[in-house]
């Protein structure tokens, strides 16, 4: 078995059903597990299971506990609407300690700031009394708005969760139009935000990112990038993201939560796989 702090999304494991993907999870030596809470969702490799906690009665949530009972760490994402009680319920019937959901401050102005620390101060209430914390994620948008974010809520249960495949979507790097210096600069950028966010950073997601010519997009039945982008949820070892550099920081700072890899990679369990072996390298 992988170490518990390495853990698997079965978003990474597109058209599975639930049983099966929790069955693949384990099979493949992984004693923790992260799903969206429930609906209908998919990304670039189609549908993909949840833990479909929507609607559902104690004793079906019961269910599914059962379901993904015997590993070690639980944690749940968001769904991609804005039933966020319906998050942090699911995430305390199944005893994950956090639930991860993203900034949405894309277009940064004070309205909108003031708005999203309050909406995540009511999260974190919330949560609270669930026994539960708020990872808050960076999805794009603006460097310093997301740090600003992550230091201004200021809520016990609420925290920072950082994708390290998402930091090259901050404005900052985005508009970097030379692959070379926008790829030096992404890696600055992650040890400057880690050691910034030090003190609030609860959970990570991890996965690397690819310069959009460098990868077969013909395999991909739904890819959703744009020419120029760096192409997201690739295998861990395999990208631009120094991750020697990474887990250097991370020991820095005393980092010991969980690491959750998020793949949309088509040779899904043989990616999931070297993406686990490279990290436990690490740990």
């Amino acid at each position: 078995m992988f170490n518990p702090r390495i853990t698997l999304s079965i978003s990474s494991l597109a058209g599975y059903e639930l049983v099966d993907a929790v069955r693949m999870t384990k099979k493949l030596g992984f004693s923790s597990i992260m799903g969206l809470a429930g609906g209908h969702v998919c990304h670039s490799l189609g549908t993909f299971p949840t833990f479909m906690c929507y609607g559902r009665s104690v004793e079906k949530g019961d269910l599914v506990k059962d379901i993904i009972q015997g590993f070690k760490y639980v944690a749940v994402h968001q769904g991609w609407d804005d039933n966020w009680k319906e998050w942090i319920d699911c995430a305390s019937r199944l005893g994950a300690k956090i639930v991860t959901v993203h900034a949405e401050l894309h277009e940064f102005t004070c309205k909108k700031f003031q708005e999203r620390v309050l909406y995540f101060r009511k999260l974190g209430d919330y949560a609270l009394d669930k026994g539960v914390r708020i990872g808050i994620e960076n999805d794009g948008g603006r460097y310093y708005a997301y740090v600003k974010l992550i230091k201004g809520v200021k809520h016990p249960a609420v925290g920072a969760t950082l994708d390290l495949g998402h930091c090259a979507y901050f404005s900052e790097i985005k508009k970097i139009s030379d692959i070379e210096l926008r790829s030096r600069k992404l890696n600055q950028l992650i040890v400057q935000i880690i050691t910034e966010i030090r003190d609030e950073l609860i959970h990570m997601h991890v996965h690397n990112v690819k310069p959009y010519e460098k990868v077969n997009l013909k395999a991909i039945p739904y890819p959703y990038w744009e020419k120029g982008d760096f192409i997201d949820h690739r295998s861990v070892p395999d990208g631009i993201i120094n991750y020697e550099r990474v887990f250097n920081v991370l020991g820095k700072i005393g980092y010991k939560g969980l690491l959750v890899i998020e793949l949309e990679e088509p040779k899904m369990e043989e990616k999931i796989l070297e993406s686990a072996t490279f990290l436990e390298e690490f740990l």
